[in-house]
């Protein structure tokens, strides 16, 4: 992040990962698509561990849907600021609440992708990358207010 700020993570993050999930569902083969029920259901598993381990966890589900899209690029360019994303997400204080959704909205791209709804799954993948960022940055105007 010395070199980028945020929002350019997130503007590229958007950009990438929605025509990763539309991809998906085009080219994601049977093998590929119990990878991601597996890495969905090893995310949805982690509600109640430690916060680095659920981001861990939400991260392995988002590169398995970059491999469900067949496209080698995108996937290394995910992987390149995979420890980075982790890192700012851990970095924010996430209830159970903000787990749940971002459970439910993962549940909900899955079954886009495995739908073959490569339209579906990319908006829906932009709003629960959208979701998490809104998260941000309510917390950090939360955090903001009472160091004041």
């Amino acid at each position: 992040l010395n070199r980028f700020s945020f929002s350019e993570l997130i503007d590229t993050r958007l950009l990438l990962e929605t025509q990763m999930a539309k991809l998906a569902a085009q080219n994601a083969t049977e093998e590929d698509l119990e990878a991601l029920e597996a890495a969905y259901d090893k995310m949805a598993a982690c509600l109640e561990t430690s916060a680095l381990a659920f981001h861990n966890m939400d991260m392995e589900f988002h590169i398995a849907v970059a491999n469900c899209s067949k496209n080698r690029f995108m996937k290394e360019m995910l992987s390149a600021v995979e420890e980075l994303l982790v890192l700012v997400n851990v970095s924010i204080p996430s209830g159970r609440d903000i787990r749940e959704q971002s459970i439910a909205s993962s549940r909900r791209i899955v079954d886009a992708i495995e739908a073959r709804d490569g339209e579906l799954a990319g908006k829906l993948m932009y709003e629960h990358i959208a979701d998490t960022v809104q998260t941000v940055h309510r917390v950090h105007a939360i955090l903001k207010h009472y160091h004041m």
